[in-house]
């Protein structure tokens, strides 16, 4: 998606160490008081599986925005941000976190996850991974028919 946001103050972003025990507890008790990423399709009670990835996949790409209160796990390249995960006990305003790790470069937002958010407009693409939700359907159900499962918590 195009984006226009310039970049403000990033003082305030702490880098987390997905080999540091401090910050892994940190994580974690951070993750066990955690809402949603989207009361769309989101997940509960992953804190496990969120810390294999602190650990192994996204060690080096983990950040606590400290104002906003939120941890982020993105990577930035070239004119792409990919967000994996926004973990926060409370709502949050995207505009504001956006506005933290996007620069001038950045044209292109990729959520790894059902994004819902006031403001901001999304598109979707069909998911082509190896990757396959199993889903016990009932009559009485309507599972939404465009999610994207939090890749951070996939195990």
């Amino acid at each position: 998606m195009p984006f226009t946001l310039s970049r403000t103050d990033v003082s305030c972003i702490r880098k987390l160490n997905g080999h540091n025990s401090k910050d892994l507890h940190f994580i974690f008790e951070f993750a066990s008081e955690r809402l949603p990423v989207s009361k769309l399709f989101g997940t509960e009670n992953t804190q496990g599986v969120l810390m294999f990835y602190c650990m192994y996949v996204f060690n080096n790409d983990v950040y606590y925005l400290e104002r906003e209160d939120v941890i982020v796990i993105y990577k930035k390249d070239e004119n792409q941000i990919d967000i994996f995960e926004i973990i926060s006990k409370k709502e949050i305003n995207i505009q504001d976190i956006l506005l933290k790790i996007t620069d001038r470069e950045t044209n292109k937002i990729v959520f790894h996850y059902t994004p819902e958010y006031e403001g901001i407009k999304t598109e979707g693409n069909l998911y082509k991974g190896t990757e396959v939700l199993f889903v016990r359907g009932s009559s009485n159900n309507g599972f939404p028919l465009q999610i994207k499962h939090p890749l951070t918590a996939q195990a």
